[in-house]
């Protein structure tokens, strides 16, 4: 359960926002999602190339190209600035981003391919983590929070037990 933790924190920590398709957006905006789709899929993360443009053009939209300079997630010209989730986000831009990333990305098919944890401790964290608690662990993580973090994945640790044997055997010692 502590690597599939890990790994759900890791996930999301490399990732970002945007609209999906980039049809919405023009201009400087356009050139930071495709900019910044492109720098997180080729980045070490697990996101294809379509999730990636997906949370980049919502970020975009959600966040804006200032706030995203501002952020560091973008340089002044536009390129990926590869420093998503090193500079804390208010909360109204991390509420943008998280709903970006819970728009675009499919947890429940990122965990499978991120966990070893197989059977009842994957239907565990898959059924603990709703859309609210999935949307409040992205938040967190956007606003660097790790009391939030920590708190929104409090359910999800309660899996790391699932399946283990509810009484533990007494050694029986005889005279």
């Amino acid at each position: 359960m502590k690597q599939a933790a890990s790994g759900l924190v890791l996930l999301l920590v490399l990732t970002g926002c945007g609209l999906s398709g980039g049809d919405a957006l023009s201009g400087d905006d356009k050139t930071a999602a495709e900019n910044i789709g492109s720098g997180i899929a080729d980045s070490d993360t697990p996101l294809s190339q379509e999730e990636s443009d997906c949370f980049a053009e919502k970020l975009v939209d959600a966040v804006g190209v200032d706030k995203l300079k501002e952020y560091e997630v973008i340089t002044d010209d536009l390129e990926y600035g590869d420093d998503l989730g090193s500079t804390a986000m208010d909360e109204d831009d991390a509420d943008g981003a998280a709903d970006a990333f819970v728009d675009c990305v499919d947890i429940e098919t990122q965990l499978k391919e991120l966990t070893v944890e197989q059977g009842e401790q994957l239907d565990c964290i898959t059924e603990k983590l709703d859309d609210a608690t999935y949307r409040a662990l992205m938040k967190a993580t956007f606003m660097l929070d790790s009391a939030a973090v920590q708190e929104a994945m409090a359910p999800i640790q309660e899996c790391q037990l699932t399946g283990l044997p509810t009484e533990v055997p007494t050694p029986t010692v005889t005279p």
